[in-house]
């Protein structure tokens, strides 16, 4: 099985840690440790953080041939736990917001499972990359990550998740 995931490539911080993320990166990862092949269009900035990033996607095993170098900043999220509650703010802008896609690349992959979500969507460039693909590329699945993140989606992003999606994740806290 192949799967193409497109989306953010963000660094946790915990305080002083930084811990490689994104709901799409973590896919592309546990499916590959699951035996199918990924590969994540993304982007990095051209930063520590990008290079971490790359050298994370090699030692998962997730194909990078969709990642960009762009001139912005990698992602990065700060996240604080309040009675086990956790709060993220995610940066603005972020290298995967200027993102593109060259569906015809991307359709020469065939990946029979396409995964995104509403984050990568709160930039109307990295939006109609998801656009791009979903109107010139053919899969067998759509999965949808409804990520609710402050700031990070509207009603058109999660209407995009909900009516292209043929499996749907959401939280339970994203359930309402």
């Amino acid at each position: 099985m192949k799967i193409l995931a497109i989306g953010e490539i963000i660094f946790d911080i915990f305080g002083s840690e930084a811990v490689i993320g994104g709901a799409p990166l973590n896919f592309c990862a546990h499916c590959v440790a699951s035996g199918a092949k990924a590969a994540l269009v993304s982007g990095v900035g051209n930063d520590e953080f990008g290079k971490k990033a790359l050298a994370h996607l090699e030692e998962f095993g997730v194909d990078s041939r969709f990642v960009s170098t762009v001139s912005g900043e990698t992602g990065k999220c700060t996240v604080t736990v309040t009675n086990g509650n956790p709060s993220y703010n995610v940066m603005r802008p972020a290298a995967y917001d200027m993102l593109e896609a060259d569906t015809k690349l991307i359709s020469d992959y065939s990946a029979d499972v396409f995964a995104f979500g509403t984050l990568i969507q709160r930039e109307a460039k990295s939006r109609k990359a998801v656009r791009d693909i979903l109107s010139d590329c053919r899969f067998n699945h759509i999965f949808c990550d409804v990520n609710l993140r402050k700031d990070c989606y509207d009603e058109e992003s999660c209407r995009l998740c909900l009516e292209n999606a043929t499996i749907l994740k959401l939280s339970s806290e994203e359930e309402p």
